[in-house]
């Protein structure tokens, strides 16, 4: 999803209230691969890091940067973001770590896969001049159900840095 500069002069703090410049979105189709550590959450492949390795070099070779995208399996920096989406939507708060001790959190994690990409949009200084955080991304989920009702009030904001 490249994104072209409109206002190039434009102020890009994000801590005022100054106007920002549009930006045209372009849409492109491509191929997403999910991560090695997705792939081993999903039982669909093992520790063996040779494996990994070249796994890597294959998804490496699909990626265009910057990183948005539109739907399709996100390229996380910090890692899955499934389980976080569901307990912190559910009320549990992940800050601290209370949320693994909670007793409702076997319970939610039967809906832990239900969570889809639906939106990632990744820094992009020579575009748009956009820094989340430091060199950081943002990724908006969305339960499956909610997508294919196209109920975007369930949608959940993560923001991972490098």
């Amino acid at each position: 999803m490249p994104v072209d500069r409109i206002d190039p002069s434009a102020d890009r703090g994000f801590l005022d209230d100054t106007p920002r410049a549009a930006c045209r979105v372009r849409f492109e189709s491509g191929l997403t691969l999910p991560n090695w550590e997705w792939l081993r959450e999903h039982g669909a492949a093992d520790s063996d890091l040779a494996d990994s390795d070249a796994y890597g070099e294959l998804a490496s070779l699909l990626t265009k940067e910057p990183r948005n995208y539109l739907l399709g399996h996100p390229h996380p920096q910090q890692g899955p973001m499934e389980r976080e989406c569901q307990l912190v939507s559910n009320g549990l708060y992940c800050g601290d770590g209370s949320a693994h001790d909670d007793p409702r959190r076997a319970e939610l994690e039967a809906g832990v896969h239900d969570w889809r990409l639906l939106l990632q949009v990744d820094t992009d200084e020579d575009g748009p001049g956009w820094m989340w955080g430091d060199m950081g991304t943002l990724y908006y989920w969305i339960p499956e159900a909610s997508l294919r009702r196209a109920d975007f009030s369930k949608a959940w904001l993560i923001l991972q840095c490098g």
